[in-house]
Parts: structure tokens; C-alpha cells; sequence
């Protein structure tokens, strides 16, 4: 806005105007200076505005494929439903492998036992690690809900519409139905979707739960509140139920970072291969290889792990008529070595007395080869060169020299009794 400036003891009379419109005259071709001035040292062009941020229909992927096992506790507190999940980096899409609560796995100071047992170990980090190691793939944290903390999470977002395929009953202790989902379709609350993901029946397939707790869970990770202050609330409100080993609010962003990609159409799912065990008169699971490597390389290739990047070698350990002793040598010497134990289940074929080493053609798989012969007491002659095995970078065949004689019938391992044509999923 222009002020008009203040004159003060203005002369009177003709002189008084003729000075004023001298003034006038002057002001005017100042301005006219001035303006002549600034155009003639006016850039040619204008800059260009500078770029602001703006909304985008797609979100920039994270640099790094991130990864998060996902786990549904059962009333044993047992995780019958687990999932490991990737969202970002290269890929650019949300990947989902699902995996049978009887997968075998390998805990430091708890042996080898079911995923699904894992789980109820104190130290919060013994699934994250064993499933890293069984699959060779880094695992960024854990996320475990109870059964009740999942019912939650599902009434949260309203509800889930499902389409039983069969009628599914849960009993009490004294054997009454005490749950019925009856087949069709229907909307389901928190409660009744929780059972639905975790009961299976007796005469199912643990691939007919994978495929309900997998239905059942991308829709309400699709449906969760898109805003990350109520997303972190509704997970912090899970409460005791509910445990991860990242804080809450890296779990909220990267459920919103899946939540992105499930929305925007891209993620896959696939089921762990796996090879049907009969361990103890249960069914037990091991990856069928070379198969279940090569998803982790498709699902997860910016967070699988190799020795190139610095990842211990993977020892995988198989059982050729070893003692209970010698199964337990070859997991301790393995450990002091640094190396990562992958246990392998039965090798099949007769018994062998005397203990194989397999190792690549390379100096650096030879010398890995020694120090599992120096530490087991073996002789160099253990030490093998077979082509590379996808699925570890050494492969001990335990065999009855290692440890103390060999009883016919005890085992410190599960036996594992293969059956071809058992596959998980």
C-alpha cells in the first residue's frame, strides 16, 4: 500500500506550486529510470519454480528389502500359523512365505524341535533366528500374537468375510463343540476368525490352515487404519497378548508399508516346500531342496543370506546312522566353529561308519571342511569335493564313528521316515 509523505512548512503562494509540479516531474522519471533499469537487466527467461512435494499414488519402495516373521499362538501357545513376510527394496512388492508349525528347526541350548514349539521359549528371539538359519534369510524381527490378540486385531477392523469350505468345530476338554463355523460364506468377528486360522481338524491337511490363516490375514492387513499413530494404538492395545522383538513402532510402519502393496496389487504368496516326517508318530516338516531354497532366492533376494555378504557358512547335518553322542558332537562343534547348523533329518540309505564331509571345489569350502575335521576329531579323509549344494555350503553325513557305539534303537535327533509325496501346501 502507498503513503502519501507528510510536507511540513510548506511556502505559500505561485512558487510553492511550481516547485511542487518540478517535484512531480522529477518522482515521475525516477520511476521511469528505474523501471527501464530493471527490464533491461531482467533474465531472458524466469527460473523455473522450485519443485514442492507432492502426493503420489505409489510409494517409494525402502532401499532394503525388510522382513518380519508374523506368528498366531494357539490356546497351548503353540504358533500353528507363521508366515515370513518381505515388503520393499528391489522387488517392490510384499512377499509372503507361509510355513507348517511342524517345520523342524535347529535353537541354540533347545535342540531341534517344531517351529510351532519355538515359540513358547523364553528368549522372544529363538523363532526369528531359527527360521534365519533353516532358510538362509535375514529376518529383521518377530511378531507373535496369542489367539485372543489376533481376535482383536480382526474385530478392529470390522470383522473378515470368509468362505468355510467345510463346517469347523472346536471342542472343550470334555470333548463339546464349543465353536462352530459352519461351511459358507459368512462375516466373521475377532473370535470366531481366530479359530478359524488356528483349528484344524483331524482329518485335514495342515496346508487347509495355511490357507485360511493366509486368506483370512491379507485382508486384514488390507484393512488396518491407514494412519500410523492408530495403527501403533491398536498394537500397543494388544497388549501382553501380543510380543514382537522390534519396537511397536517399526512393526506398525511395516505393516503399512505391506498394507501399501497388498492395495496396490503387488504381492505373491507361496507355501514353504516341505518334505512330510514322521517324527515320534507326529508329522514333522523339512524344506524340500532344492525347491525351498530357490523361493527364498525369488521371494526374498535382497534379504537372503550368503557367505559373499558375510553370513556364516551353512552347515547342513544329516543323519547316516549316528549315535545320539555323535549328533550332539557334530552341534556343538559346529557351533565353535562359528558356523550355522541346519539340521537335515535322516540321509536315507544304509548306515555309514564312518562320518562324510562335503564340501565345494574351492579353497575356501576345503578349509571350512577342516576346521569341522578338526574339531570332530576326524581325518583329513573325511573331507569330500562334490559339486555346490544349494542348500548349505557344507553337508556333514553323520555316521556311527563320531561319539559313542551306535544303539539300534535310541536317537538324539528325530528319525525322520521321508515320504516322497508329502508336501506341505
Amino acid at each position: 500500500m502507498n503513503r502519501r509523505p507528510a510536507v511540513a512548512g510548506r511556502p505559500h503562494g505561485g512558487t510553492g506550486a511550481t516547485s511542487g509540479r518540478i517535484v512531480a516531474v522529477v518522482a515521475v522519471i525516477a520511476v521511469a529510470v528505474v523501471a527501464v533499469t530493471w527490464w533491461l537487466s531482467r533474465p531472458s527467461d524466469p527460473p523455473p519454480p522450485t519443485a514442492s512435494p507432492s502426493p503420489s499414488g505409489t510409494a517409494t519402495p525402502d532401499p532394503v528389502q525388510r522382513t518380519l516373521l508374523l506368528q498366531v499362538r494357539d490356546d497351548d501357545q503353540l504358533a500353528v500359523d507363521n508366515v515370513l513376510i518381505g515388503s520393499g527394496g528391489a522387488p517392490d512388492r510384499a512377499a509372503f512365505l507361509y510355513q507348517p508349525g511342524g517345520l523342524l528347526v535347529s535353537v541354540p541350548g533347545a535342540g531341534t524341535l517344531p517351529l510351532a514349539e519355538a515359540s513358547q521359549l523364553s528368549d522372544t528371539l529363538a523363532s526369528v533366528q531359527a527360521v534365519s538359519d533353516l532358510l538362509a534369510v535375514r529376518v529383521d524381527g518377530g511378531f507373535v500374537m496369542d489367539r485372543l490378540a489376533f481376535a482383536g486385531l480382526v474385530d478392529a477392523v470390522g470383522g473378515v468375510s470368509v468362505q468355510s469350505r467345510r463346517d469347523l468345530v472346536v471342542t472343550d476338554d470334555a470333548g463339546e463343540p464349543v465353536v462352530v463355523i459352519p461351511a459358507g460364506a459368512r462375516t466373521l468377528d475377532g473370535v470366531a476368525a481366530s479359530y478359524y486360522v488356528t483349528v484344524l481338524m483331524p482329518d485335514e491337511p495342515e496346508s487347509a490352515r495355511i490357507a485360511r490363516f493366509s486368506d483370512v490375514l491379507v485382508k486384514v492387513l488390507a484393512a488396518l487404519p491407514d494412519d500410523p499413530d492408530l495403527l501403533r494404538q491398536l498394537l500397543t492395545g494388544l497388549g501382553a497378548l501380543a510380543r514382537s522383538t522390534v519396537p511397536t513402532e517399526e512393526v506398525a510402519d511395516f505393516l503399512l508399508s505391506v498394507q501399501g502393496e497388498i492395495l496396490g496389487e503387488r504381492s505373491v504368496d507361496e507355501t514353504l516346500r516341505t518334505v512330510a516326517l514322521v517324527v515320534d508318530e507326529e508329522t514333522a516338516y523339512l524344506p524340500r531342496q532344492p525347491d525351498a531354497t530357490a523361493q527364498v532366492a525369488r521371494l526374498f533376494p535382497d534379504a537372503a543370506l550368503t557367505t559373499a555378504d558375510g553370513a556364516p557358512p551353512r552347515v547342513l547335518v544329516l543323519d547316516s546312522g549316528a549315535t545320539p553322542e555323535g549328533l550332539d558332537l557334530v552341534r556343538d562343534a559346529v557351533a565353535e566353529t562359528g558356523m550355522t547348523y541346519v539340521w537335515g533329518g535322516a540321509a536315507g540309505g544304509a548306515p555309514r561308519p564312518a562320518t562324510v564331509i562335503e564340501v565345494a571345489d574351492s579353497a575356501q569350502a576345503q578349509e571350512w571342511g577342516a576346521q569341522l575335521v578338526q574339531v570332530l576329531g576326524l581325518t583329513p579323509s573325511a573331507v569330500v569335493v562334490v559339486p555346490p549344494n544349494p542348500a548349505a555350503d557344507v553337508v556333514i553325513r553323520v555316521g556311527s564313528d563320531v561319539g559313542a557305539p551306535a544303539e539300534p534303537s535310541s536317537s538324539a535327533e528325530p528319525v525322520a521316515v521321508v515320504d516322497p509325496s508329502g508336501v506341505a501346501g
